[in-house]
């Protein structure tokens, strides 16, 4: 009688062959059906390098917003101490205006008059061509103290006090 061993061996070694190459390929079918529900994320077939791909632009497209902001907030922030600075100084001048200015005034008898303090350096013309471009029939000069206006006579008359140098 042959023994168990003998006749038995080939049959177990190919039993065994058989359920290792069965158990293979039923693992490998699952990693590879597994590997392909993990690469697509949506109905779409999105794979999870083009959503990682989109992840890191996006994530580009962020910091350089962010880098914008903080540049024009940089920026800002030295425009607004500019103005404080620019104000500070401005606060700290003394501007003294003459307490005598001129006035020249144009005006149609009873109907208008348009009168403004001019720079020291106006002259009688320069007080004449305003009044030829405002449209009126007379122009006057004058001078403006501190609680009182002197006018010269009609067309250029020069103001009884004139103390502002017409």
């Amino acid at each position: 009688m042959a023994s168990i061993s003998g006749v038995w061996t080939p049959i177990l070694v190919a039993t065994i062959g058989a359920i290792a190459s069965v158990s293979g390929s039923w693992l490998t079918a699952g990693k590879t059906a597994q590997s392909a529900t993990d690469d697509r994320l949506d109905e779409r077939g999105t794979t999870v390098e083009e959503v990682q791909s989109h992840v890191q632009a996006a994530d580009s497209q962020v910091k350089v917003a962010i880098a914008r902001t903080d540049s024009v907030v940089r920026r800002a922030d030295r425009l607004s101490e500019a103005v404080v600075q620019v104000t500070q100084k401005l606060q700290s001048l003394e501007i003294k205006l003459p307490t005598i200015q001129k006035l020249c005034s144009a005006f149609t008898q009873g109907k208008w008059r348009d009168s403004f303090i001019v720079p020291q350096n106006w002259t009688r013309e320069q007080c004449r061509l305003f009044q030829m471009s405002v449209g009126a029939e007379i122009w006057q000069l004058g001078c403006v103290y501190p609680n009182d206006i002197s006018l010269g006579a009609d067309n250029g008359g020069v103001p009884p006090r004139n103390e502002c140098d017409w």
